[in-house]
């Protein structure tokens, strides 16, 4: 008889804690969601895509960001904007098509990378080669003992653009160096790692 007393009481305190709690924490929800920006009364909600991909379609209606980063100084996709301000530019049709057959809405600010091989660049650009000889006097790169490295004709042999290049982000090239040599500084591994001779 007691435990069933106990257990009605047990019951009915829990029953009654959660007709208190529900109430608030749906004012607390709704409350902290009408606190939030309207997207739609602000013109920010994602447009909806329709129709296939075009090279005349305005790339900026979905990609806001990416395209503002051809006017932003610190990016170098402003350098290649100047010299051509369409996307299709880089961006072929054939491929762009394949990438937007089934996408039904404007992504979110940003989205994966995409890794484009060498030749897309060495259309412009021309051979690794040649970028090198046209790098090997550049100071941009140096080793902690001062000496120059050539940023196109690395000890580690050649490297996809899309690691060094962000086209679209201000990430300075010499961070995918630093992926490996993390002290941020260009040295030999030995001169951080080599085991301490007995002197």
């Amino acid at each position: 008889m007691f435990m069933k007393k106990r257990t009605s009481a047990l019951l009915f305190s829990v029953l009654a804690l959660l007709a208190f709690t529900l109430p608030l924490a749906d004012y607390g929800i709704s409350g902290a969601a009408s606190k939030q920006p309207d997207k739609a009364k602000n013109g920010a909600a994602a447009p909806a895509v329709t129709g296939p991909f075009s090279k005349d379609a305005d790339c900026a209606v979905c990609h806001a960001p990416y395209a503002e980063s051809m006017k932003n100084d610190k990016m170098l996709m402003s350098k290649h904007a100047a010299v051509t301000p369409k996307c299709s530019s880089c961006h072929k049709e054939a491929d762009m098509a394949t990438a937007h057959a089934k996408v039904t809405k404007a992504p979110g600010k940003f989205f994966r990378q995409r890794k484009y091989p060498n030749e897309m660049c060495q259309g412009c650009h021309g051979s690794y080669d040649r970028l090198a000889d046209k790098t090997k006097d550049s100071s941009a790169f140096k080793t902690t003992h001062n000496e120059l490295i050539n940023p196109h004709k690395p000890t580690h042999g050649q490297v996809e653009c899309f690691n060094c290049h962000k086209m679209h982000k201000d990430k300075p090239p010499i961070e995918y160096c630093y992926g490996c040599h993390h002290p941020r500084q260009i040295s030999n591994c030995k001169d951080c790692h080599a085991p301490q001779k007995d002197s």
